[in-house]
């Protein structure tokens, strides 16, 4: 048994199943011989010792998030100092494919978007919009030109399905995967996000392969500091 040198094992708790699936918890103590660390004989473990066991776990540190590695170069922001995580990031202007509903009559196809401000607060997603190629903490937020996205920002996810992760760059990844291939179907907000009627400028976008224009987007009444 090879560890850490500043880690002495004590105890071992072992789980065996049952043939009528029902579970048997031992607990068996660890001593230091003359070849190393040895499990000695295994004893019951009581729904005491159990309960003890369950009460030093704390459930916020089980659903705090990390990186793994290097930092993603898009990321704008992330905290695990309560219990509401959150991470802020950002995706360049570009082409996306989007996929809508019948009912709005517009053929799925690539749409070019503006630069696009995630923002993931435990599984509640919000996304808008920016002028600027990268964002800077006094960028003015704009209304994401999109359906399924309410007046502040919450996006409608429906049932998207969305891999579950703790690790920065696999959520961010994961959420912005469900987010694109979802389908976008309804308003959200009274009236539309954008200068003009959205439904007639997703049309024109796509059929004729446009650069999104900046001049439709609406004002959100924030900036991204604002949101950190």
């Amino acid at each position: 048994m090879e560890l850490q040198d500043n880690l002495i094992p004590k105890v071992a708790l072992i789980a065996y199943e049952q043939k009528n699936s029902n579970y048997y918890l031992e607990s068996r103590r660890i001593k230091k011989g003359v070849s190393g660390f040895e499990m000695l004989e295994g004893t019951p473990l009581t729904k005491k010792a159990i309960a003890e066991i369950l009460d030093k776990i704390d459930p916020i540190k089980l659903e705090r998030i990390y990186c793994d590695g290097f930092l993603p170069e898009n990321l704008l922001a992330y905290n695990n100092d309560d219990a509401v995580p959150t991470i802020i990031w950002y995706i360049k202007s570009g082409w996306h494919n989007l996929s809508f509903i019948k009912k709005l009559n517009i053929n799925d196809g690539l749409m070019h978007l503006p630069t696009l401000i995630f923002k993931l607060q435990r599984d509640e997603l919000s996304v808008y919009a920016i002028k600027t190629k990268k964002p800077k903490l006094n960028s003015k937020l704009y209304h994401a030109p999109m359906h399924n996205i309410y007046s502040n920002g919450n996006v409608c996810m429906g049932n998207a399905k969305i891999f579950s992760s703790n690790e920065v760059s696999e959520m961010m990844k994961n959420w912005e995967k469900a987010f694109f291939q979802s389908k976008f179907s309804h308003l959200q907000t009274q009236g539309s996000p954008i200068k003009g009627n959205l439904n007639t400028f997703i049309k024109d976008q796509i059929n004729n392969n446009k650069i999104f224009d900046n001049n439709v987007l609406k004002p959100f009444g924030k900036k991204l500091k604002d949101l950190i």
